[in-house]
């Protein structure tokens, strides 16, 4: 778990430095549709930082930093960004030369060189700010986001129109920010990050993401303690303080002791049975999640939904954001993106790094609406993907775009085909603890943001079912959200299905499309609720709606793949893989299993 941990914390010191961060490819396929690569030299204004305390509701003191133009008139009002982080909102390098020109996380810099401020903060019990937490994204934590903006639009170097953004965690609490009403926010691009806690990252398909939250729980501890390892202490000494000299030594070390009250999530998350499931802290997950506060909102910022294919389940998030979120001035963009988007993956093909200059297109969308007078365009189609394969970028009115349900069939001798099969057994497998899709997958993405790449899957091992389809006469374009549905029965109660979804090209190499899991206890398909308006099964994950498997008797799964699009080249085959663990990401059964897989199992694709 060390290389994990080291990366993570090392992504997160180097990418607050644009002259240390990873630069964009000019000639990859995703570069924006309004780059010409033509950008001639900009004016960038001098700048410089203060740290301070803002003093919220409870009497709670978050530590900040305030980065404005150094040549900003006295009756100079700007725009502001704002980043709720609970990662450093800066650190203090060992190297002063280099601790002067480094600036905001992720290059937000350049947002303080054209003429706006940006405001940096550790959220409470993080990083150089006071308090506790009973958890992540607490209601007290979200309660800060209204007191930090009003605090901003005092300030006299704000105009009062303020907008927040993020990647990851400080994506989440830009679009908990969106949800306040405060009537200073105007726009939030939250980038990367998740929208329903459970489904998106805790428990996809209903099934815990246990090395993933095991391994983040060991970073934040560290950096809640203010601990650096080894190999960062070269480069840093940990957090910056909220103030200068012996003073902010003393209100670091002040804070730094509240943080020991602090709870974390893995302890809360390894026993949920289901979404309404209380944790030890006594909540249930929803508190802690943003999805469920659009029922009751009836206006809100404008929201920038922003992610990739293969960025964990965030790229699903940023759908269900962005039909929700009740504003008709918001926009999706899903690019082919890693966590982060600093690499580009195309099924069959290696990672590359990404073209697509974020900090011009957050500037066109928060120019737009936190600019009086912008001549931003703001007439664009609201929703842009990337299609892979095909390797160009387009518009719809609406997501999904336009489709047509295609329906392949599970037959006889491992095939997929358009007839409808006889009903019967097809195949069977024992489960295998031991199979996994790796350590570059989607999942590991999403901490550190590596690029992500899946070795060929086996479909031949013991624990596999796999069918396959004739080769395609044409391209096949899939875009949207590929349904599966498994008939099958179990010699367990409680198993698991994991479903990948690949191009088996003519020499037998295979690449991921997209893929799925269920807990089949999470089987019940329910009316969607107004956070989930995607043409897709809806599973509650309630405790209402669990069904033990009946051991040996026909039981039908149907298992929504994460949203994609991509085009299939002609000549390949499509071919559907059933396993029954994934070790690698997922909390492994916890007793061995048989599964038979009968006639009635299906996809249904989405194609354009």
């Amino acid at each position: 778990m060390v290389r994990p941990i080291l990366a993570a914390g090392l992504l997160i010191l180097l990418a607050s430095d644009p002259a240390l961060a990873q630069r964009p490819s000019e000639s990859a396929p995703d570069r924006a549709w309004w780059d010409t690569l033509a950008v001639g030299p900009a004016t960038r204004r001098p700048w410089q930082r203060r740290s301070t305390l803002i003093t919220v509701r409870d009497g709670v003191r978050l530590a900040a930093d305030v980065y404005l133009p150094a040549d900003r008139r006295p009756d100079e009002r700007l725009p502001v960004l704002l980043e709720q982080t609970r990662y450093f909102r800066s650190y203090r390098r060992t190297n002063p030369e280099l601790d002067a020109r480094i600036g905001p996380p992720l290059g937000l810099i350049a947002f303080v060189e054209a003429g706006y401020g940006v405001v940096v903060v550790d959220v409470r019990g993080t990083g150089a700010s006071f308090g506790s937490r009973l958890a992540e994204f607490s209601p007290a934590e979200i309660d800060d986001g209204w007191d930090v903006v009003t605090w901003i639009a005092e300030q006299p170097w704000s105009n009062g129109a303020i907008g927040s953004t993020g990647v990851s965690y400080p994506g989440t609490t830009a679009e908990f920010l969106g949800t306040l009403g405060h009537p200073a926010v105007k726009a939030v691009a939250p980038r990367f990050s998740l929208t329903d806690l459970y489904a998106d990252v805790t428990h996809p398909g209903g099934i815990f993401l246990e090395p993933f939250f095991r391994t983040w729980e060991t970073m934040v501890r560290h950096l809640d303690a203010n601990e650096v390892t080894q190999a960062q202490r070269a480069l840093t000494t940990g957090v910056r303080p909220a103030a200068d000299g012996a003073e902010g030594e003393r209100l670091l070390a002040d804070a730094i002791r509240d943080h020991q009250a602090n709870q974390y999530l893995f302890g809360q998350l390894a026993d949920l049975r289901s979404r309404d499931h209380r944790m030890p802290n006594g909540w249930p997950i929803d508190t802690i999640s943003p999805h469920v506060r659009y029922a009751a909102m009836r206006n809100g910022p404008a929201v920038y939904n922003w992610s990739g294919w293969v960025d964990g389940g965030f790229g699903y998030a940023a759908i269900k954001r962005f039909l929700t979120a009740p504003n008709p001035r918001s926009r999706l963009l899903l690019g082919p993106w890693n966590h982060g988007g600093a690499w580009v993956t195309e099924p069959g093909q290696p990672p590359y790094r990404s073209a697509f200059r974020q900090l011009e297109e957050m500037r066109r969308f928060f120019d737009l609406h936190l600019r009086p007078g912008t001549t931003a365009p703001g007439n664009e189609p609201p929703v842009r993907y990337f299609t892979t394969g095909e390797n160009r970028w387009k518009t719809s009115t609406t997501w999904p775009p336009a489709t047509r349900d295609t329906v392949l069939h599970a037959v006889g001798s491992r095939r997929l085909a358009a007839a409808t099969p006889a009903a019967g057994m097809l195949a069977g497998f024992q489960v295998d603890t031991m199979l996994g899709t790796g350590g570059a997958s989607r999942w590991n993405t999403i901490l550190g943001g590596g690029a992500v790449q899946y070795a060929p899957l086996d479909s031949a091992g013991p624990g596999i079912i796999a069918f396959s389809s004739e080769p395609l006469p044409h391209p096949l374009t899939i875009t949207g959200h590929p349904v599966v549905t498994i008939r099958g029965r179990y010699s367990d109660s409680d198993p698991t299905l994991f479903v990948y979804l690949e191009q088996v090209d003519s020499s037998g190499r295979s690449a991921l499309i997209t893929e799925g899991q269920l807990r089949l206890i999470h089987r019940r398909v329910s009316p969607a609720p107004r956070w989930h308006p995607v043409p897709a099964a809806y599973h509650s994950f309630l405790a209402a709606d669990t069904i033990a498997v009946p051991i040996g008797e026909p039981v039908e799964a149907v298992i929504e793949l994460l949203p994609v699009s991509h085009q299939v080249p002609a000549g390949n085959r499509l071919r559907l893989q059933v396993r029954g663990a994934d070790r690698d990401h997922f909390l492994l059964p916890v007793r061995q299993w048989r599964a038979t897989i009968l006639g009635g199992t299906r996809v249904h694709l989405p194609i354009e």
